[in-house]
């Protein structure tokens, strides 16, 4: 039962679901599928990155997050509320053992990373030092919400080194503008607005706090309608009729995941709305992977 607890700081319903977003990264830069070495070596890297950034994120902010809510108040909403809230805030486990089990996994990321390009492991740990910046942050700028996109998109970024150690720029930066603003429309300013009333009351200068209503959500619709635009160029690769079709089928899954969501937001900026976007977002890598992997199957 203790386990449990440690998923819940690693957050791992949520890192499971994000190992789509370096694989489907890696499957629309190159259109085919990476060499099977890359492919395992490449899974267990992710899936320990995302485990200990996420563990990290628990640990920096453990002091402030003890004045937050106990337990997980809407197991039903709220992904990452799936197994239980701040479990180190709240003495569900020691300090000690987060620590242990955050470098553990972050050692397993290492290694992986470096075998994958030496590239991937300097990101990897600048991730880490982002992340803690962005806790370090919260009752300082709202802008922090940057570097929350600069660490998620660490990930999809190193993936395309993986598959490709010398990428184009321009692509390359194309491939980032994607991630960034998904993570930010999608995933963080949704869950801020989610705790906007917890973080006020602790001092937090998210978006969502220092913006009114309206214009957090004309930032986050914003965001997510120019995800989907680039998502139709990424998905399209070559100007003829499949990869117009591929386009179209990009903006379906974008609109269904992300605009829909978030036009309800732009209309009521409110929790319940916050949290179905920050889930349905959640799932928009992996309703992309499947749009990768269907072009790559018909190109066999």
């Amino acid at each position: 039962m203790r386990l449990r607890y440690f998923f819940a700081l690693s957050r791992t319903p949520h890192a499971v679901l994000d190992l789509a977003a370096p694989a489907v990264t890696a499957l629309l830069w190159t259109g085919r599928l990476p060499e099977p070495w890359i492919v395992a070596v490449g899974m267990v890297t992710a899936f320990a990155a995302y485990t200990a950034v996420y563990a990290l994120n628990d640990l920096v902010d453990c002091r402030r997050d003890a004045g937050r809510a106990a337990g997980c108040p809407d197991p039903e909403s709220d992904l990452d509320a799936a197994v239980q809230l701040h479990p180190v805030a709240h003495g569900c486990i020691s300090f000690g053992a987060a620590l242990a089990w955050t470098l553990s996994w972050g050692a397993i990321a290492s290694v992986g990373a470096f075998l994958l390009n030496p590239v991937c492991l300097v990101m990897f740990l600048v991730a880490c030092l982002f992340e803690a910046l962005y806790c370090t942050l919260g009752g300082v700028t709202p802008f922090r919400t940057l570097i929350a996109g600069l660490v998620k998109s660490a990930g999809p970024l190193a993936a395309i080194l993986a598959v490709d150690p010398s990428p184009v720029p321009g692509r390359f930066l194309l491939f980032f503008a994607w991630v960034f603003l998904w993570e930010i429309g999608g995933q963080n300013i949704p869950n801020d607005l989610a705790d906007a009333a917890e973080d006020s009351r602790l001092g937090f200068r998210t978006v969502p706090v220092s913006l009114p209503p309206l214009w957090t959500g004309i930032t986050t619709f914003g965001a997510l309608l120019a995800t989907v635009l680039i998502s139709a160029v990424l998905a399209a690769r070559e100007a003829n009729l499949a990869g117009a079709a591929f386009a179209l089928l990009a903006v379906l899954v974008g609109t269904g995941q992300l605009l829909l969501p978030g036009a309800r937001l732009l209309r009521a900026a409110d929790r319940r709305n916050a949290l179905r976007l920050f889930n349905r977002a959640s799932y928009y890598p992996l309703g992309m992977l499947l749009v990768a992997a269907a072009r790559i199957s018909l190109r066999l």
